[in-house]
This record gives structure tokens, C-alpha cells and sequence, in this order.
């Protein structure tokens, strides 16, 4: 069982991820050229260039109150487990709204090995 403080130190990280990609996309034009609409061209970018991706959004019965998904990764993180060493992966979080939105994103990216 995961140590309370383990988690919540690695649930401060995501959130520091995210709020790095929320700038980002904030200061992202759209491709219409509006400062401060970044459109999901935006936000595969972010996600091709990573490892593993998180989406990750606000949940008031959580004690950290966020809750987190898996959307890209599953493999890498089974080869770590599998060869039992760290190993020094690209990892993003990407603000979602709501859980629905972190699951759209999941879709999305489509990893073949989630969509058994």
C-alpha cells in the first residue's frame, strides 16, 4: 500500500505539471491567431513529445483534491515494472475539467495496448 505522503508529494508534482501545460496553452495562440485559445493541435504536441501523460482534474472528496488517469503510457510503465528499474520517462499532465474530459483525452490517444 502506497505511503499517504508518497502520494500526496506525487500528486503535488502532477499538479505543477499541469499548471506548467496550463500556461503554456494560455500563452499558446489557437491557429487563428487568439492569444489565450489554444486549440488541440496544442495539446497533441504536448502529448506526442511524452511518455507518459496524466490528465488530471479537481475532485473535493480526494484528500489531495485531484484525482488522475493513465492516458498514455501503460507499456512503458509495465517495462519498468517488468525490468524492476527507474527509468528516466518524458511525463506531462494535462488539466482536464472533469473526469469525462481526462477519458476523452485517454480515447484519443488510443494506445493500442489500452483499448483492450
Amino acid at each position: 500500500m502506497p505511503n499517504p505522503h508518497e502520494t500526496d508529494d506525487f500528486d503535488r508534482r502532477l499538479v505543477f505539471l499541469a499548471e506548467g501545460v496550463r500556461q503554456h496553452l494560455k500563452d499558446s495562440p489557437s491557429r487563428d491567431g487568439r492569444a489565450g485559445y489554444a486549440d488541440f493541435a496544442a495539446v497533441q504536441e504536448i502529448v506526442d513529445d511524452a511518455e507518459i501523460v496524466f490528465g488530471i482534474w479537481f475532485d473535493f472528496s480526494k484528500p489531495s483534491l485531484i484525482d488522475k488517469m493513465i492516458c498514455k503510457g501503460i507499456p512503458v510503465l509495465r517495462k519498468i515494472i517488468q525490468h524492476g528499474r527507474s527509468h528516466d520517462a518524458r511525463i506531462v499532465a494535462i488539466p482536464c475539467t472533469c473526469v469525462e474530459q481526462a477519458e476523452a483525452l485517454r480515447l484519443h490517444i488510443a494506445e493500442p495496448d489500452r483499448l483492450n
